[in-house]
Order: structure tokens, then C-alpha cells, then sequence
């Protein structure tokens, strides 16, 4: 397996830890120390903790809808990989 296969792997297995809320995993994957990019970041906690405080934030608000698989649009760089 390639690294572009691995890196999509790794990807799809951290969308599916958000929408299944599986914040072991996500912690798991996304580094500790995570420097997120995304417009509001500024108003989370610092790194991993921040970036599931904001997808529990999006996952509770009553206009968003139904949340699509792959695109959580959070930034996930840097990330370490297990094992």
C-alpha cells in the first residue's frame, strides 16, 4: 500500500471517528498539539480537545441538517499515524 492509499485511509477513518463521535479514535489520529486553520478556531480549546469541542458544537446545532460522511471540514494537519 502506497502512501496516497494509506493517507486516504487515514482520513476516511477520522471522518468516520467524527460522525460516529468516537473521540478515542480521533484522538488517536489527530496530534495533540493540533493548530487548527479554520474560520472560529480561535474561539475553541487548543488542539485535539478543540477540534472535538467544535464537532460537537456543529453536530448540535438545529439548523445544520444531516451531516455528510466525508466533510467535516475541520483541519487535521498534524497528524501522527499509529503503529
Amino acid at each position: 500500500m502506497g502512501d496516497v492509499e494509506r493517507n486516504i485511509g487515514l482520513v476516511r477513518r477520522l471522518e468516520d471517528a467524527y460522525n460516529a463521535r468516537d473521540y478515542d479514535i480521533v484522538r488517536e489520529i489527530v496530534a495533540a498539539d493540533l493548530v487548527p486553520h479554520t474560520p472560529g478556531s480561535q474561539m475553541m480549546p487548543p488542539g485535539v480537545e478543540g477540534a472535538i469541542a467544535a464537532n460537537e458544537g456543529a453536530s448540535r446545532t438545529p439548523t445544520s441538517g444531516p451531516r455528510s460522511s466525508r466533510s467535516s471540514g475541520m483541519a487535521t494537519r498534524p497528524c501522527r499515524t499509529s503503529g
